[in-house]
C-alpha cells in the first residue's frame, strides 16, 4: 500500500508519477476487470452447468458476458406501472442483447444449425484439450529429463569429489595448506588448488557453508589467499 501512497513518496504514487505518464494514463483502465468478469462468467457457468464440459461453459460464459440473450431484465413486468409512466414521461428503451435483434428466421436458422453440429464441435473441442494435454505432459518430461540428465552428471562429480576428501589431495590442516602452498609457484596453480578444496567440501561432503564465490562485481577475483 505505502508504494501507491503520495505521502510516502511511494514508487507509484501521483506524487512520484511524471507529468508523460500521468498524461498517458488518462482514460486507461487500472485494473483487468474486464477479462476478471469473463473468467468469473464461466467459472459459474462450470460450476451451475452440471454436466457440461469446458466448451460449453465457455460458451454460456461468454455469451453472459456479452450479454447476447438479454431481454431487458430490468423492464419485466410486474403488474405495477413504473413512476416513468404514472407521471406520462417517456419509458427508457429496452436493452435487448444481439441475438434478440435478429430476424427470427435467422435465430431459427442459428438454433437449427448449432444443434446439428453441437457434437461435432464437442469431439473436435475435446480433441484439442488431448492434444494440449499431450503437449505439455511432453514439455514437462522435456524438462525432467534435462534435470534429471544435469543432476546424474552432478552426482558423479559430487562422488568423486568426495572421494577426494579421504585422498591425500584434500588438505586437512593448516599445516598441509601451507606445505601445499609453497610447492605452488603460479598464481593459477594456487587458485587451482584452492577451488579444488571448496569443491571437495561443498559438493563432495554438503557443507553449504564452505560455498565461496570465485570472484565479485566490486571485488573482481579474490585472490588464492
Amino acid at each position: 500500500m505505502r508504494l501507491h501512497l503520495s505521502k510516502c513518496d511511494g514508487k507509484f504514487s501521483k506524487k512520484m508519477t511524471s507529468e508523460e505518464v500521468r498524461v498517458a494514463s488518462i482514460g486507461m483502465r487500472a485494473n483487468n476487470d474486464p477479462s476478471e468478469q469473463m473468467f468469473g462468467c464461466f467459472s459459474e457457468a462450470n460450476e451451475k452447468g452440471g454436466g457440461m464440459g469446458l466448451n460449453e461453459s465457455a460458451g454460456l460464459g461468454m455469451s453472459w458476458y456479452n450479454g447476447d440473450y438479454l431481454r431487458g431484465a430490468s423492464h419485466l413486468v410486474t403488474g405495477r406501472r413504473s413512476k416513468t409512466e404514472i407521471d406520462g414521461e417517456d419509458t427508457e428503451p429496452v436493452e435487448m442483447g444481439l441475438f434478440h435483434e435478429l430476424p427470427s428466421k435467422l435465430t431459427d436458422s442459428l438454433i437449427a444449425v448449432s444443434k446439428k453440429n453441437a457434437f461435432q464441435v464437442s469431439r473436435t473441442f475435446n480433441e484439442s484439450l488431448k492434444r494440449l494435454s499431450a503437449a505439455r505432459e511432453l514439455k514437462q518430461k522435456t524438462l525432467r529429463d534435462n534435470k534429471l540428465k544435469v543432476l546424474k552428471e552432478g552426482l558423479v562429480d559430487a562422488l568423486y569429489l568426495h572421494q577426494q576428501y579421504d585422498s591425500p589431495r584434500c588438505w586437512r590442516t593448516k599445516e598441509q595448506a601451507y606445505d601445499a602452498f609453497e610447492g605452488l609457484k603460479f598464481k593459477k596453480d594456487c587458485m587451482r588448488s584452492i577451488k579444488e578444496q571448496i569443491l571437495i567440501r561443498y559438493l563432495g561432503l554438503g557443507r553449504v557453508e564452505a560455498h565461496h564465490p570465485w570472484s565479485k562485481k566490486s571485488h573482481g577475483t579474490y585472490s588464492p589467499t
